[in-house]
């Protein structure tokens, strides 16, 4: 090699690396904003499959694919089998990965952000039901998304992520954000042609953290006698509180719908006296991005103070008591 790549020379030429099903491959190091490399595949002095040979990654990439003893079709062009170009294909991508960043409020980081020829787009839905095809997403709702910057503060917050682009949600749509976060959310890139240039899911702890900072309590907390149950799901459709008079598995719950404070993400209830010593679990009804679905999940209290045997029920207790 040579050009954008170091020599080693022609006597202590590069080696492969392991052999793979299709043959040897060739990993190389390259020189500061590399263009071109030159390059000759040889064994001795018997050239493979002759002339010298140039990889161009403006034309080709950074990965090719050559098969042995196949000359060039064109004089000065190289001889290979992949890439494929002038030849365009969608990639329709995979919305089960979160492989985009919802960072803040309306800061979205993508690493197929920023192009101008490309439109990116948010989709959502309440239930499981988007799905990825040659041109675009399908399914559900859609806001168009513009070309972001990203502050400092978040390039602080996430350094593993400051390199990638960022894609902004505009004013106007920013009041449909809550509703959003409780759903199905994927992102696309769409080209000029309406080809699928990727799709992915999102991964928001970074607007939760955002939008619903809460530094209060939660859990079980007094007020003169009264208990109050709080919960943070700001992702939560609806959250209903199972109140059960005892730790008794054959014991049924009373039911009781939680309160949302939109500006925290925390659902509450608050009880009468009688509640001392009783337990409770949460209903939460959420999309679940493991599964695709809309779930409802019975769970106990994150900060219980308290447990059932087993961990079967969260207890509502006074520790001043």
């Amino acid at each position: 090699t040579w050009g954008d790549a170091d020599d080693p020379g022609w006597t202590t030429p590069r080696k492969s690396g392991p052999l793979d099903t299709f043959g040897a491959v060739f990993t190389v190091d390259l020189i500061g904003n590399m263009q071109e490399i030159g390059y000759i595949l040889h064994r001795g002095d018997e050239k493979d499959p002759g002339p010298d040979q140039a990889l161009n990654v403006n034309d080709w990439g950074y990965e090719v694919w050559q098969l042995q003893a196949e000359e060039p079709e064109t004089p000065n062009e190289p001889q290979f089998i992949y890439p494929l170009l002038g030849e365009p294909g969608a990639n329709p991508g995979n919305i089960n990965e979160q492989r985009a960043y919802w960072v803040d409020e309306y800061t979205i980081l993508w690493d197929t952000a920023g192009d101008a020829d490309l439109t990116y787009t948010m989709h959502f839905t309440d239930t499981g039901i988007l799905e990825t095809t040659d041109n675009g997403i399908v399914g559900g709702d859609f806001i168009n998304l513009g070309p972001g910057t990203t502050s400092d503060e978040v390039k602080a917050k996430f350094p593993h992520l400051a390199d990638l682009l960022a894609l902004e949600i505009t004013e106007e749509d920013r009041p449909m954000i809550p509703d959003i976060l409780k759903g199905q959310i994927a992102v696309s890139a769409v080209d000029a042609d309406g080809l699928s240039i990727n799709a992915t899911g999102l991964q928001i702890p970074g607007v939760l953290d955002d939008l619903y900072t809460y530094d209060g309590e939660l859990g079980v907390s007094w007020q003169g006698g009264t208990p109050t149950i709080r919960v943070w799901a700001p992702t939560a459709k609806e959250v209903t509180f199972h109140l059960f008079d005892d730790s008794d598995p054959a014991t049924t719950s009373t039911t009781l719908p939680m309160t949302l404070d939109p500006a925290t993400g925390v659902w509450s209830i608050s009880g009468d006296g009688s509640w001392r010593d009783k337990y409770y679990l949460y209903e939460v009804e959420v999309f679940a991005p493991t599964t695709g679905q809309v779930e409802h999940n019975l769970v106990t209290d994150p900060y219980s103070l308290s447990l059932a045997m087993n961990s079967t029920r969260s207890q509502i207790i006074d520790l001043n008591d």
